[in-house]
């Protein structure tokens, strides 16, 4: 849990390159949010409901969650908010070598393309395992089994069992309920879901 809390500090502390500038978190998260929502053409709607979703983001920013699950049907501002919150690491973060590979600080993928790249690179599996954050937007898109030279395998599985056995935060976007998510991929998966995941739902009628 450690490593998780100062991950995230660095970004924030004083002597970081990332810079807030007369800005507090939630209204960083809430700027990179809005511009999300009205770069797609709809209408950003401030509300109670859409700022307590930003009081929990803001939340695991400063370590006070483990990782982040958010849910909803589709078109609810999910993926929006994920890009909000790369926004705010991708100011000050830099490649770090971890040999032999080297591996990306921050890492997104939409889940159908995590899944292609995690039976054909191993590069991207390296860094599926090992980046000190992993973004997956989509969850439950993807095709539930993967083919990697006749053998079958379960990347979302893989990936999310490894993740919680290092302690290495993750965020996730996906259509599914928690209850459809245990369904999915299993109660192995699910109970360490649960353990380490704040579920967020997303605001209505956002993005």
């Amino acid at each position: 849990m450690d490593d998780i809390i100062n991950f995230r500090k660095k970004f924030f502390s004083s002597d970081s390159s990332f810079k807030v500038k007369d800005q507090k978190i939630d209204e960083c998260v809430a700027d990179f949010y809005r511009k999300e929502i009205e770069s797609t053409g709809r209408q950003y709607i401030d509300s109670a409901y859409v700022r307590s979703i930003i009081g929990a983001v803001v939340s695991w920013v400063r370590g006070d969650y483990k990782c982040c699950f958010f849910t909803g049907g589709v078109g609810l501002g999910k993926t929006a908010m994920l890009k909000a919150i790369i926004k705010l690491f991708d100011m000050a973060r830099d490649p770090i070598n971890i040999p032999p590979l080297k591996c990306r600080a921050l890492v997104y993928y939409d889940a159908t393309e995590l899944c292609e790249k995690y039976v054909t690179s191993e590069d991207a599996r390296y860094e599926s395992f090992n980046c000190k954050l992993l973004v997956i937007d989509d969850l439950g898109c993807e095709p539930e089994v993967s083919v990697s030279f006749g053998n079958k395998k379960k990347p979302i599985n893989e990936i999310l069992v490894a993740r919680y056995a290092s302690r290495l935060p993750t965020i996730i976007s996906s259509n599914l309920t928690p209850e459809e998510s245990a369904e999915r991929y299993g109660n192995r998966v699910a109970d360490r879901v649960n353990e380490t995941f704040q579920f967020i739902e997303s605001p209505p009628h956002q993005s």
